[in-house]
C-alpha cells in the first residue's frame, strides 16, 4: 500500500527533528527578546494570572477575582511557583509545551495525510512566529494550542479504534481544555455527539450499544474528574456550582455591541472598570447576576437589530481570516522591536501578514486536495472552535489554537502543490494557484480594523508602569508612564496616574497639568474628575473641587467616595445642608463604611442638627470605637446640650 493509502507510523527521527527545532526556536526567542520591557513583568491579563497563581501558591483565600478568568492556567502557574520557579521559568516550561504542540501537529499530519505532510506540518508549527510569541507569554494560549491538537487526535483515535483506551484521555483533555478556555466547549460537545452518533450507526446491535455506553461513561467520568473540583471551589467562593469563569457575559457583550470597534479598544483601567460596573449602576451586584446581565444585554442587541448582529458576525469573520495578527492588550508586531528573530518569523507589509497569509491558503489547498480522506474531527474543530470565537470576538491569541490543525492541512496542501507542480497538468496548477491567491487576498484586503490602530508600544510601557505601581515602586512607575506618554500623549489613563504620583509627591501644579490633559482626552471618566477634585480641595480651591466632584458623580453616580468627597468640599464652603445630602448618599451606597457615617455626623453637627449628629456618631462608635475623635465628639455634644 502507498503512503497515502494508510496512516503513516510516527518517524522517530522526524519527531526528534521537529521537537528540537520547535524547542530551539522558542528558547532562542526567549534569549533574543530578554530586553522586551515586559519580559519578566506581567502586564494586563498576565498580571491577573500571575497574581492569582501566587495567591494559590501561597494558600490564600480565593476571591471573586480568581473566578473571573478561566481556571486552569493559574493552577498550572501556581505549580511552577510552588516548585520555586519564576516567571522566566514558567516561560521555559511553556517553550517545552510549545515544542510538544509542534510534535503533536506533526503526528496529526502523518496520521491523516502521510509522512511528508506531517513533517511539513511539524516544521510550520515549530517556526510559526505568532505561536512562539504567545506560547512564551504568561498567557493560557500555549496550553490552548496544545489541547486543540490533542483533542483532534484523540477524537480521530476514538473514531478509528474499537478499544476503550482513547475514552479516558479524551474525557480528561476535554475537561482541561474547557478549564483553559471555555471556547472549547462547543467542539467538545459536538465531538462527543458525533462519536455517539457513529456508535449508534454501528451494525453490531446491543453489543455495540453496550460498548458505546461504556465509552460514554468513561469520557463523562474523566471529564467530571477534572471539572467538578473546580466547580466545587467556585461554589464555595461564589455560591454557584460551575466550572466556567465569570467573564463570559461581558466578553459576549463586547464582541456583539453595535459600537464593537470602540468596545474592543477600551484599555484596561478606569474606562474598563466603568464598563464592568455597568450592571451595578442598574442595581445588579451579584457576581453571576452581573454575568447574566451582560448575556441578557447581548441577546437584546441581537433581537433588536438582527441585521446589524449578522453584519458584526461578518466583520468578525473577516478578522478571523485576516492574514494579520489582530491585537488585544499585547501585540506581536510591537514585540518585534526587541527580537530580530521574531521579526523574521512574524511581519506585515501593507495589508499582508506573514505567516498566516501563507498558512491559510495552503490549508485551504489541503482541504481541497485531501477532502475525500479528511477525518470529520478536523472540519468539526475548525467550524465549532472558529464559531465559538466569532460568538465572542477575534484576537490573535484566540486564533492560535486553530494553528496546529491548519498547519496539518497546510502540510497536506504544500505536498499536494509540489506534486501538482511536478506533473504536466499546468491548467489545474494555474487554477489551484489562482484559488490560493484569492484566499490570500481575502485575508489581505479587508481592514485595517479598529484594534490595529492603537499604540501598543505606549500601552506596553503603561502596563509595565502599572505593575511597578502595584509593587510600590513609584519611581519606576513614573518613569514608565512618562515613556508611554512620549510615545502616545493621548493616553488619558497614563496622564491620570502621573498626576496622582506627582500629587502624592508634593507637586500639585505639575499634577494639575496632567489631570487637565487626561480630561481633554476622556472627559467622561469619573476617576479623572475625582482625582482632580481632590487636588483642588487639598490646595484650598473648594469651589472648583465641587464642580469636579459633581462632574464625577454625573459620570458614575454609584461610587460612594465621590459623594463623600463632594460633601467634604461643600463643608469647606460652609454649605453644610448640601454636605449632609452628599454624605447621606454616600452612606446609602455604603452603609457599613464608618468614614461616611462620621462625615455625615460632622456635617449634621455643623448644620446645627445635633440630635441627628449624635445618632450618626453613636453608630460610628459602636462599629469602630477608636475611629478618629468620635468618642470625644459624642461626649462634648452630650454634655453641651
Amino acid at each position: 500500500m502507498s503512503e497515502e493509502a494508510q496512516p503513516a507510523r510516527p518517524n522517530r527521527r522526524a519527531a526528534t527533528l521537529v521537537f528540537a527545532l520547535a524547542l530551539g526556536a522558542r528558547l532562542y526567542y526567549l534569549v533574543d527578546s530578554r530586553a522586551y520591557p515586559a519580559f519578566s513583568i506581567p502586564i494586563v491579563d498576565s498580571f491577573e494570572y500571575d497574581r492569582n497563581a501566587r495567591l494559590v501558591a501561597s494558600g490564600g483565600e480565593l476571591t471573586f477575582q480568581f473566578f473571573w478568568q478561566p481556571f486552569f492556567y493559574p493552577w498550572f502557574l501556581s505549580l511552577v511557583y510552588r516548585a520555586g520557579g519564576s516567571i522566566v521559568a514558567a516561560k521555559v516550561v511553556q517553550a517545552v509545551l510549545g515544542a510538544c504542540t509542534a510534535l503533536l501537529t506533526m503526528v496529526l499530519g502523518q496520521r491523516v495525510f502521510g509522512r511528508r505532510a506531517g513533517l511539513a506540518a511539524g516544521a510550520i508549527a515549530a517556526l510559526y512566529g505568532p505561536s512562539i510569541f504567545y506560547e512564551t507569554e504568561l498567557l493560557a494560549t500555549g496550553w490552548a494550542a496544545f489541547w486543540a491538537v490533542a483533542l483532534v487526535l484523540l477524537v480521530i483515535e476514538a473514531q478509528s479504534r474499537a478499544s476503550l483506551w482513547p475514552s479516558v484521555p479524551l474525557g480528561l483533555a476535554s475537561g482541561l481544555s474547557v478549564l483553559t478556555r471555555p471556547t472549547f466547549l462547543p467542539f467538545v460537545l459536538g465531538a462527543w455527539a458525533w462519536l455517539a452518533w457513529r456508535g449508534l450507526r454501528a451494525k453490531d446491535g446491543w453489543r455495540a450499544l453496550g460498548a458505546l455506553g461504556v465509552r460514554a461513561l468513561l469520557v463523562l467520568s474523566s471529564f467530571a474528574l477534572v471539572t467538578l473540583p473546580t466547580a466545587y471551589r467556585t461554589l464555595e467562593a461564589t455560591g454557584k456550582l460551575t466550572f466556567l469563569p465569570a467573564s463570559g457575559g461581558i466578553n459576549v457583550y463586547l464582541g456583539n455591541h453595535p459600537d464593537m470597534a470602540r468596545m474592543l479598544t477600551i484599555a484596561v483601567g478606569e474606562e474598563w472598570r466603568q464598563l464592568v460596573d455597568l450592571p451595578v449602576r442598574e442595581g445588579v451586584t451579584g457576581v453571576w447576576e452581573r454575568q447574566a446581565f451582560f448575556y441578557a444585554k447581548a441577546r437584546e442587541l441581537a433581537r433588536e437589530d438582527p441585521a446589524g448582529f449578522a453584519a458584526r458576525l461578518g466583520r468578525k469573520a473577516l478578522r478571523l481570516a485576516s492574514s494579520r495578527e489582530i491585537p488585544r492588550n499585547v501585540d506581536v508586531y510591537t514585540a518585534r522591536e526587541w527580537s530580530p528573530f521574531l521579526g523574521a518569523l512574524a511581519w506585515k507589509a501593507g495589508g499582508f501578514g506573514f505567516p498566516f497569509g501563507v498558512l491559510l491558503p495552503l490549508a485551504v489547498l489541503g482541504l481541497v486536495f485531501r477532502r475525500r480522506r479528511l477525518p470529520a474531527a478536523i472540519p468539526l474543530f475548525l467550524a465549532m472552535y472558529g464559531g465559538s470565537i466569532l460568538a465572542v470576538f477575534v484576537t490573535a491569541r484566540y486564533r492560535i489554537p486553530l494553528i496546529p490543525v491548519l498547519a496539518a492541512l497546510a502540510g497536506a496542501g504544500l505536498v499536494g502543490l509540489v506534486d501538482l507542480a511536478r506533473g504536466r497538468d499546468k491548467r489545474r496548477l494555474a487554477a489551484v494557484c489562482a484559488g490560493a491567491l484569492g484566499v490570500a487576498l481575502l485575508g489581505t484586503l479587508p481592514g485595517p480594523f479598529a484594534e490595529e490602530g492603537q499604540r501598543f508600544d505606549a500601552g506596553l510601557h503603561a502596563g509595565v508602569a502599572y505593575y511597578h505601581l502595584r509593587q510600590g515602586d513609584k519611581g519606576a512607575a513614573l518613569d514608565a508612564y512618562r515613556r508611554a506618554l512620549e510615545l502616545d500623549p493621548s493616553l488619558a489613563e497614563a496622564h491620570l496616574n502621573v498626576g496622582n504620583l506627582l500629587a502624592e509627591g508634593g507637586r500639585p501644579a505639575d499634577a494639575e497639568v496632567h489631570y487637565r490633559a487626561a480630561l481633554a482626552q476622556k472627559p467622561h471618566l469619573a476617576a479623572i474628575h475625582s482625582a482632580y477634585g481632590s487636588l483642588l480641595l487639598g490646595t484650598g480651591r473648594a469651589r472648583e473641587a465641587v464642580e469636579r466632584f459633581r462632574a464625577a458623580i454625573a459620570a458614575d453616580p454609584t461610587l460612594a467616595p465621590l459623594h463623600a468627597n463632594l460633601g467634604a468640599a461643600l463643608g469647606q464652603l460652609g454649605d453644610h445642608a448640601a454636605a449632609v445630602d452628599a454624605y447621606r448618599e454616600a452612606c446609602r451606597l455604603r452603609p457599613a463604611d464608618v468614614r461616611y457615617r462620621y462625615g455625615l455626623g460632622f456635617a449634621l453637627e455643623h448644620a446645627g442638627r445635633l440630635d441627628e449628629a449624635i445618632a450618626q456618631y453613636e453608630l460610628v462608635a459602636r462599629a469602630a470605637p477608636g475611629f478618629q475623635d468620635v468618642a470625644a465628639r459624642l461626649e462634648r455634644l452630650r454634655t453641651g446640650r
